[in-house]
């Protein structure tokens, strides 16, 4: 597996592949309205709003785009971890993960905070999460149930 960083010309696959996630993956916890609205929130325009203040890194396979990350060591915060749902179960989310890691750990980072979906609880509980609370998560007219978990490092 390679890892880089996103630039400019992958965003157009970035988006395919998360919403690829979001409809495949996501929709099986959360309801088809706010599956909809969470759709419609990720375009190429808002990802490249993003990679102003968060840092995103990609996971190819073959040169072919299979997960990707988004994080901020500034903030203390990873965004969120998608892996292709063909590619779920086969460690490439924790390897990417323990890749995003290291870099909070460089950055002097002294804990990663998160909110994960309701699908992803259980992953990052493997790499060392521990919950804290369930949140709602505000779109623009519906709120996702997400649970805030935090690693200290």
């Amino acid at each position: 597996m390679n890892i880089i960083k996103l630039s400019k010309n992958n965003v157009k696959d970035l988006v395919k592949l998360h919403k690829r996630c979001v409809k495949e993956t996501n929709s099986f916890y959360y309801p088809p309205d706010a599956i909809e609205e969470w759709l419609d929130q990720i375009t190429e325009n808002n990802v490249e709003k993003q990679m102003k203040n968060s840092t995103w890194y990609l996971a190819l396979e073959k040169d072919r785009l299979v997960a990707f990350a988004q994080y901020s060591t500034e903030d203390g915060y990873l965004f969120q971890i998608n892996v292709h749902p063909k590619h779920q179960r086969k460690g490439i989310g924790k390897t990417l993960y323990g890749f995003v890691e290291d870099k909070f750990i460089k950055s002097k980072c002294k804990t990663i905070k998160l909110n994960a979906t309701l699908n992803a609880v259980d992953f990052y509980k493997s790499v060392g999460f521990k919950k804290k609370k369930k949140i709602l998560f505000p779109l623009d007219k519906t709120r996702l149930n997400m649970v805030s978990m935090i690693k200290h490092l």
